[in-house]
């Protein structure tokens, strides 16, 4: 006699499966033959299923970041995490196997990604003269540190735990139009690192200070300071 069972592939996993081989393995002891048939889930289905892990990890970024705002980076933990967004810890490890270390790193990107576009956007805004690039990418990476203190602080390990070898390299990326404007000034190729990493200095310096709340007397002023140094190197690289 033959037989046919039908299981469904549900976002990736079959979830009847091992049952059904029970009812497989039956079937063969009683000398039938079993022909498995897949039904695989509707595509609108999946589209439906994988915009829902998209909010969900974005609801656990967003969690993440509120409770950085309130406890600092230190406070976080899986189990506030879970508190916070009403997920069991399992639903949580499920999208982020590492846990806490994970989520960090993934919203490390998130942040170097933005700023980047932070600084392209300013240096486009600014027009072509490469001084007034500099001068602008200043401006707008204080402006984002500020604003986006939470997310700047686990960006550059403001609280004292050292940035991850996978993320070394991205003090480089996000600085790619800083680097562009710094080609348009300056033709010598060994001397361009030195001015790179004193414009960071100035930027990063100025934030650093602001945010540790040292600065609160003059911290209207900050952003013409910030903006003023970078024109004057840019003037120097010149």
């Amino acid at each position: 006699m033959k037989f046919h069972l039908y299981y469904a592939c549900v976002a990736d996993k079959v979830t009847t499966r091992g049952t059904l081989f029970r009812i497989a393995n039956n079937l063969f002891n009683c000398n039938n033959t079993v022909i498995f048939t897949t039904i695989m889930e509707p595509t609108s289905h999946k589209e439906r299923r994988q915009r829902e892990i998209t909010a969900l990890r974005a609801d656990i970024f967003r969690v993440v970041r509120e409770i950085a705002r309130d406890k600092g980076w230190e406070g976080v933990s899986m189990r506030k995490i879970c508190t916070a967004i009403q997920y069991t810890a399992p639903v949580i490890y499920e999208h982020f196997p590492k846990g806490k270390k994970q989520i960090l790193s993934e919203l490390r990107d998130q942040g170097f990604d933005q700023f980047k576009t932070v600084l392209r956007d300013a240096a486009t805004q600014a027009g072509p003269n490469p001084v007034d690039q500099l001068a602008a990418m200043a401006e707008a990476a204080w402006h984002f540190a500020v604003h986006e203190q939470d997310l700047y602080t686990v960006m550059f390990n403001l609280e004292g735990v050292k940035a991850p070898a996978e993320h070394q390299s991205a003090l480089r990326f996000a600085g790619e139009p800083v680097m562009d404007a710094i080609r348009a000034l300056h033709k010598l190729e060994v001397d361009r690192d030195h001015w790179f990493f004193s414009w960071w200095a100035i930027v990063h310096g100025h934030a650093a200070i602001a945010l540790t709340g040292m600065a609160s007397g003059v911290m209207p002023k900050f952003r013409t300071y910030v903006r003023e140094a970078a024109e004057r190197l840019a003037l120097a690289i010149r």
